[in-house]
């Protein structure tokens, strides 16, 4: 009996590029709040903002926001989860506690074309979507540009 190797997914050669890119970041002062409950995304999206160089404290929807209210977070990363009602009450809570912090929300659940990502971001009151998976090129892109803007 032959096995077959399973091939690699885009997830497993994207989470490699990032710790390629790692070796080649320097520091910044951003600090970047990750919220996802997922350890496993949130420890991807950390690897992939430390490779931009990028400060990172992460938490789960239900731990208190507060602790970092004083650390001076340049962005926020957000897992949605658009069939759960208290996805949006986590959306309105950030943007309640740090006025004027973009956010960047990220979810599955976001299929969308270029045209309605920009009316679903709109609808989040954020900044900008992307539907994962996404690649470590576009997420680094959409990061940059949305702390360009920050500075």
């Amino acid at each position: 009996m032959s096995s077959v190797s399973k091939p690699q997914t885009d997830f497993t050669l994207e989470t490699k590029k990032c710790f390629v890119h790692r070796q080649n970041s320097s520091t910044s002062t951003f600090k970047v709040l990750v919220v996802d409950d997922d350890q496993f995304i949130s420890s991807l999206v950390e690897e992939c903002l430390i490779t931009l160089g990028l400060n990172v404290v992460k938490r789960r929807h239900t731990e208190p926001f507060s602790q970092t209210l004083d650390q001076n977070i340049a962005l926020i990363i957000a897992d949605v989860n658009l069939r759960r009602d208290r996805e949006a009450d986590v959306l309105t809570r950030l943007k309640t506690e740090y006025p004027g912090v973009p956010v960047l929300a990220i979810s599955a659940q976001f299929w969308a074309t270029v045209e309605s990502a920009v009316d679903l971001a709109r609808r989040l009151n954020v900044e900008s979507v992307l539907a994962k998976p996404f690649s470590y090129d576009a997420f680094s892109t959409t990061v940059r540009s949305i702390l360009s803007n920050y500075e």
